[in-house]
């Protein structure tokens, strides 16, 4: 019986540094962006199709503990165009207020070489993004048959810097305005700027914007200043508290 014992008790023994060499391997794996990267194409496919918009990422590297890089991130709309493009993202959060309860919270994104693009035709209705923003809400806010009690969550940016970003507008239902600023058609280049407070609630999107520089294509009007506090929902989009430097001119309205 003794010699059942000991050899029981050898076993273990020996066995624990392959666990711990198992254990060790995971972790060590989970550091490379080999894996991390292969990790996030299932996780953006299994997204992709839960919410019907294509969306790939082809470089992930997250820096334990609290930093994250994502490179050549894409998003397509419903027709199959590019919508969202990425070329670096960068997101710094702290594990402790990254969740709380229902809410999100990050403390800075940067987003590198980026664009925009907003489309609005008749074969879908309103802007090609508000589908997007419709179904995130139903991922993180799902239906419910019982009455919610208390506000929808809450996903935060406390600063999100734009380096170099693109942001366009195309009204394919107007034709072009050849005199003046063609307001249905029209494409910012070469945007510089910080948003403060960047927030997703349900359908609306809110930020205060200081600092945004950029430059129209058509035009080549330069915007040296942009300091607004902006609200985007599915049927308005708004600017208070506006003071605009462009060209040679000062413009302070809400629009």
């Amino acid at each position: 019986m003794w010699q059942f014992v000991k050899r029981v008790v050898a076993r273990v023994i020996y066995s624990i540094p392959l666990w711990l060499l198992l254990v060790l391997g995971v972790l060590a794996a989970l550091q490379t962006t080999t894996v991390q990267t292969y990790l996030a194409s299932h996780a953006t496919r299994y997204l992709s199709d839960k919410i019907g918009y294509p969306i790939d990422i082809e470089y992930l590297n997250v820096r334990w503990p609290d930093y994250v890089v994502a490179r050549n991130v894409r998003i397509l709309d419903r027709e199959q165009n590019r919508m969202i493009e990425v070329g670096e993202l960068q997101v710094d959060f702290q594990w402790a207020t990254l969740i709380d309860g229902k809410n999100i919270f990050l403390d800075k994104v940067v987003v590198k070489n980026g664009s925009i693009r907003l489309v609005r035709n008749n074969r879908v209705k309103g802007l090609n993004i508000d589908g997007f923003i419709a179904e995130l809400d139903k991922l993180l806010n799902p239906p419910r048959k019982t009455k919610r009690k208390g506000p929808p969550p809450v996903f935060e940016i406390e600063q999100a810097w734009l380096n170099n970003v693109q942001f366009s507008f195309d009204d394919q239902r107007k034709d072009t305005i050849r005199d003046g600023f063609d307001y249905y058609h029209f494409a910012i280049d070469s945007i510089q700027g910080l948003a403060h407070h960047l927030r997703f609630v349900a359908d609306t999107i809110q930020t205060d914007i200081e600092n945004l520089q950029g430059q129209d294509n058509r035009t080549n009007l330069d915007i040296h200043r942009l300091t607004s506090q902006f609200m985007y929902t599915r049927h308005s989009i708004a600017l208070s508290a506006m003071k605009l430097d462009v060209g040679n001119s000062t413009l302070g309205e809400s629009i």
